[in-house]
């Protein structure tokens, strides 16, 4: 037992002489700078006791607020630390990498994009290109830095969201991007719509003072190009088009100062407008766009699809699951033609040298259209060849509306559907159409939801 005690001192020394150093202690405090009088590099230490040198002072400054505190050791304290495999230094966490920047950390192939207060990560390269960034925008900065910003809705090209001229669903660059045109020198940043963010506008940034005022970066803007780009995967070369916002997003009022910026939590105000609000009966639905609420039937499984563009206006159709109605192909819709879009999309062909004085008469007839003149307009527009019924009538929820009644197999696409009752109404924001179309052996539950959302409208002026 006594040599046993003996020769344990030993086996300690041993065990500290062959540790690594992260083991016994780092032998210099870690996440601090430190020179030599031997060399005028400076160094430093990271959290896992290695070493790496600043290349520059700006890249210094990210770590540091001043040089008083490098710390002066003897050259020998420094070679006790082994250098880093890095090579270099990322961007400290006192980086401010500035509205629109590009990043990465060097532990992790993700890359994000900072707005704002968060980072967006970008799913796919294929998405990174097709948005319009580029690969010499990416910045390597350390884990503490991107740790700041609260992570935000990744970015990623997704075909299933679909949208026209509204905005709504339209798949585009991120909120809050700065975005231009190849060789044309405006600017504009995509905000959320003031009357529903969850459609995207276009604003024009008025000038390059502004610009300035506003500590947005001048090489982080996207490009937008209308030839293709070649995007490179693993075993694939692609020629594909950018995604382009100028295409489908309305142009907003121009931002002429940092007041006229519309900074807000998208996702905050998305999830309350898009929130499921149940009663015992009913669930609500909200288009403040257009001024509108109404309810569905509790006990109607309804599957919406993102308001997209049809030929009459802007819809929202709603389907109700099949195990509500069985045997049955029931839809609900809404069509809205609204004022201000009608507004957006003319000045959106005149920019484009595309309107006519044609064009121009024909949205103001629209906006003056009388109820009678709408419901001959949508059996023009669908093709309805027959005189079905138009009945007015006036009510707490529409104020005065027009039921037209359409019989299967006289209009596009109507053979499938046994009825479509259409419901047109309008005020100051613009017309408003609810539409139902059903086939079953027995009608009577579609027209009985059809009946309870018309009674549960709210239009606002």
């Amino acid at each position: 037992m006594k040599k046993f005690f003996s020769f344990l001192p030993l086996a300690l020394f041993s065990l500290l002489l062959f540790a690594p150093a992260d083991a016994i202690g780092c032998p210099l405090q870690e996440q601090k700078a430190y020179k030599s009088s031997q060399s005028s590099s400076v160094w430093y230490v990271t959290e896992n006791c290695t070493k790496r040198a600043f290349k520059n002072s700006k890249i210094y400054f990210t770590y540091f607020e001043s040089w008083s505190e490098v710390q002066q050791v003897t050259q020998e304290s420094l070679n006790n630390v082994p250098d880093d495999q890095l090579g270099f230094l990322p961007y400290g966490p006192l980086f401010d990498p500035r509205y629109g920047a590009v990043v990465k950390t060097t532990n992790d192939p993700k890359i994000y994009v900072v707005l704002g207060k968060e980072k967006h990560w970008v799913e796919s390269s294929s998405a990174y290109q097709q948005l319009g960034y580029k690969w010499d925008w990416v910045e390597d900065v350390d884990q503490r830095m991107l740790d700041k910003y609260q992570t935000g809705k990744s970015i990623r090209i997704d075909t299933s969201e679909v949208g026209f001229f509204n905005g709504v669903g339209v798949f585009s660059q991120p909120y809050f991007s700065l975005v231009k045109k190849k060789n044309d020198p405006k600017v504009y940043r995509i905000e959320p719509d003031r009357d529903d963010p969850r459609r995207k506008v276009l604003r024009h940034i008025v000038d390059a003072d502004v610009f300035a005022d506003l500590g947005f970066r001048m090489d982080r803007i996207l490009e937008i190009d209308s030839n293709p780009v070649t995007i490179v995967e693993p075993g694939v070369t692609l020629e594909v088009n950018m995604v382009d916002p100028f295409v489908f997003l309305p142009i907003g009022q121009p931002i002429r100062s940092a007041g006229d910026l519309y900074t807000i939590d998208v996702s905050q105000e998305v999830e309350r407008l898009n929130k499921t609000n149940y009663n015992d009966d009913y669930f609500t639905h909200i288009e403040p766009k257009y001024g509108l609420t109404f309810q569905f039937p509790r006990d109607f499984n309804f599957a919406f699809v993102p308001n997209f563009e049809s030929l009459f206006g802007t819809r929202i159709v709603f389907w109700p699951s099949h195990q509500t109605l069985e045997n049955s192909t029931v839809s609900y819709e809404t069509i809205f033609f609204n004022y201000d879009e009608v507004d957006q999309i003319f000045d959106r062909l005149s920019d484009n040298g595309e309107a006519s004085s044609e064009s121009a008469g024909y949205f103001n007839e629209m906006k003056a259209a009388t109820l009678e003149d709408i419901v001959k307009e949508y059996r023009e527009v669908y093709g309805i060849t027959d005189d079905s019924d138009v009945v007015f009538h006036e009510n707490e929820s529409l104020g005065r509306y027009a039921l037209l009644i359409v019989e299967p197999g006289t209009g596009i696409g109507e053979s499938q559907y046994k009825t479509k009752e259409v419901y047109v109404t309008k005020n100051d924001k613009g017309w408003y159409l609810f539409v139902g179309n059903y086939s079953q052996n027995s009608p009577s539950k579609p027209e009985r939801v059809l009946d309870e959302i018309i009674n549960s409208v709210e239009m606002g002026s």
